[in-house]
C-alpha cells in the first residue's frame, strides 16, 4: 500500500481542523467573557493565528500549542509581547516547546494578575 502525499496533506489538515475545533470549544467554556467582548469570529481567527504562532515557536505537541493558545485568548486583543520576557521565552533555543508554554503560561498569570494590568 502507497500513501501518497495528497493523502497525508488531506488528513494533517483534518487533523489540524479538529484540534482547531476541539480549541475553540475550550476557549468557549473558558473564556466565555472573551467571546462576548471580542466576538467569535474574532477568536476563531486569533486561534488560528496563534497555532501557526506556537508552531514557529517550536511549541509542537498539542498541550503546548494549548497553552500558547489560552495565553493569546487571556491577553486579546493585546500581543503575547506585552509580557515582559516573553519573547526571550519563545526565542530560546535551548528550551523544548513544552517547557516554554509553561514558562510563558506562568508569565501570562502573573502579568495578568499583576495590579498594573487593565
Amino acid at each position: 500500500m502507497r500513501i501518497r502525499t495528497e493523502q497525508l496533506q488531506a488528513l494533517f489538515a483534518k487533523h489540524n481542523r479538529d484540534f482547531v475545533e476541539r480549541l475553540e470549544q475550550h476557549v468557549a467554556d473558558c473564556f466565555p467573557k472573551h467571546i462576548q467582548h471580542i466576538g467569535k469570529g474574532a477568536i476563531t481567527t486569533r486561534l488560528h493565528q496563534a497555532v501557526g504562532e506556537a508552531k514557529h515557536y517550536g511549541l509542537e505537541s498539542q498541550l503546548a500549542i494549548a497553552f500558547y493558545t489560552d495565553v493569546c485568548i487571556a491577553l486579546a486583543p493585546r500581543d503575547i509581547a506585552v509580557i515582559p520576557g516573553a519573547l526571550d521565552v519563545l526565542d530560546d533555543d535551548h528550551l523544548d516547546g513544552d517547557s516554554k508554554a509553561r514558562i510563558i503560561s506562568d508569565l501570562a498569570v502573573a502579568f495578568l494578575e499583576s495590579p498594573t494590568v487593565n
